[in-house]
């Protein structure tokens, strides 16, 4: 994880905004996460 995205996390943590909102960094990082996986998924798919 980058340090720019890790300082975004705690300040919107810190913020007590919802951890899941339009600009939210943890959105971000879960997109990220599901995106690499639906990609696996096709790789293996495709083989």
């Amino acid at each position: 994880m980058s340090k720019g995205l890790e300082t975004r996390m705690k300040a919107h943590l810190e913020s007590k905004e919802p951890l899941l909102g339009k600009d939210s960094p943890f959105s971000e990082l879960l997109q990220g996460m599901v995106n690499q996986l639906l990609e696996g998924e096709m790789e293996a798919f495709q083989e």
